[in-house]
């Protein structure tokens, strides 16, 4: 469904978390985060796709308190700065172009498009936007209503940001923007996750040692049309 509540920036957690290390190779990069307070390390892994600009990344979290903890909401990949290049404003009609894809029994792959305003994000004052746009499936069956897919066109610069989750799973998919209260400053963002108490009832309990890690997402950016990104992917 599409709908309004925006996940990112709702918690304080991320800014509480102390980054430990930063592992790179060509192919590789790894960065550890722990929370010293909740005894919680939480790995951002991605991955490098050679021939391509194709990032899969996920989340791995490790309980290494001595306590059980229950995640509620855990992201695969959280990516911000699209579309801040260029001369117009995000919320211009001409700038930016959703594509995704509908899905139903025997009639997959209809592919829509759609401008950020009538998908459900637009800017209604000189504070940033609280609506957004989701794309999510509840179930096993993944790809009942969409693709987990998205791609995000910026008309003006001819570029395009491409998002997909591995999953057979629920899994939700969000755009939105985020910015600052005191000017006009920030940028779109997407998130992805396979795990949202507030989407489809999520938890996941981890006893002392127990590690969980997220479904992935690939995404990445490529100058052209939608064929090339399509193509990346």
């Amino acid at each position: 469904k599409l709908g309004p509540v925006p996940l990112n920036g709702m918690t304080s957690l991320p800014h509480e978390m102390k980054q430990e290390s930063v592992i790179r190779t060509e192919e590789h990069l790894s960065i550890r985060y722990k929370h010293e307070g909740l005894g919680l390390a939480v790995t951002t892994e991605m991955h490098f796709v050679p021939g391509t600009s194709v990032i899969r990344q996920k989340t791995i979290v490790t309980n290494e308190s001595d306590k059980p903890i229950v995640l509620t909401h855990l992201s695969s990949s959280l990516i911000n700065g699209i579309a801040t290049d260029g001369l117009r404003p995000w919320q211009d009609p001409s700038k930016i172009k959703v594509h995704y894809v509908m899905q139903t029994w025997h009639g997959e792959g209809q592919w829509r498009s759609g401008g950020l305003e009538e998908l459900g994000l637009y800017h209604g004052s000189p504070h940033p936007p609280a609506c957004t746009i989701r794309f999510s499936s509840l179930g096993s069956f993944s790809t009942a209503k969409y693709l987990p897919m998205v791609l995000i066109e910026d008309c003006e610069t001819n570029k395009i940001w491409y998002f997909q989750m591995e999953t057979s799973t629920s899994w939700n998919l969000e755009i939105g923007f985020r910015g600052s209260w005191d000017d006009a400053s920030g940028s779109l963002y997407v998130h992805t996750d396979g795990g949202s108490e507030r989407f489809g009832g999520w938890k996941k309990g981890l006893l002392p040692g127990e590690t969980y890690t997220t479904i992935p997402t690939a995404f990445g950016c490529t100058n052209g049309n939608v064929n090339g990104a399509v193509r990346e992917l």
